[in-house]
């Protein structure tokens, strides 16, 4: 006959409730720190939307896309999520202008370019950026329309995504949305601003560099 292993009382005891709660909580933490992973994991592999993959939009599509203007409300997550985009270019990029655009508009793409695609932050920092852009349009600073032209092919996907009309998005930043939203949407019935031929350093005559 075989003998069966006898449990002694003391291996009993080390499996007693103390134990089996420790082994519970080392499981649920285990859980936990898998989730964590998993969600990280999954933001990573969201690779921002190259700017030249994008279809553009003009004047034709603009109104078929972006929502009329008595949606103009934003949710309190978005909002505090638009204006993180917004302070943060303002804060990195917006002291770069100074006898062009370039430096503001590589610094923004830089911060863009590390952001989720159709995130409520891209959408700040690149309404921010065309923001900026157009009032350097305005005292005729070089390459200032080009740099508003991508800004603005970027923010109004997402703009369309996130379902936010032009007032309530103006509304984020100080100015008088009545004239903002006439440029951006004659900009939009506007031609696309070329950039003249590049030279040896990847410039062009107005030192504007071209976007990716």
């Amino acid at each position: 006959m075989t003998n069966l292993p006898v449990t002694s009382a003391k291996s009993r005891q080390s499996f007693g409730p103390g134990a089996m709660a420790f082994y519970l909580m080392v499981i649920i933490g285990l859980g936990v720190g898998l989730a964590l992973w998993l969600n990280h994991h999954a933001q990573s592999q969201a690779a921002p939307v190259p700017l030249a993959a994008r279809s553009e939009v003009s004047a034709s599509n603009y109104s078929a896309i972006i929502p009329d203007q008595s949606h103009s409300s934003i949710s309190a997550a978005l909002r505090i999520q638009i204006q993180d985009g917004i302070e943060t270019g303002r804060a990195q990029c917006f002291h770069l202008i100074h006898h062009d655009t370039l430096p503001y508009e590589q610094c923004l793409k830089t911060l863009i370019d590390q952001t989720q695609a159709l995130s409520a932050r891209r959408l700040g920092l690149s309404y921010f950026g065309w923001v900026g852009a157009m009032n350097s349009v305005r005292v005729g600073m070089r390459g200032a329309d080009v740099t508003a032209w991508y800004m603005q092919q970027t923010f109004l996907p997402i703009q369309h995504h996130l379902n936010i009309s032009d007032a309530a998005l103006c509304a984020m930043i100080d100015g008088n949305c009545t004239v903002r939203i006439a440029q951006l949407k004659q900009q939009l019935a506007a031609s696309k601003p070329t950039p003249a031929q590049l030279d040896e350093n990847g410039e062009d005559g107005d030192h504007h560099a071209q976007w990716n």
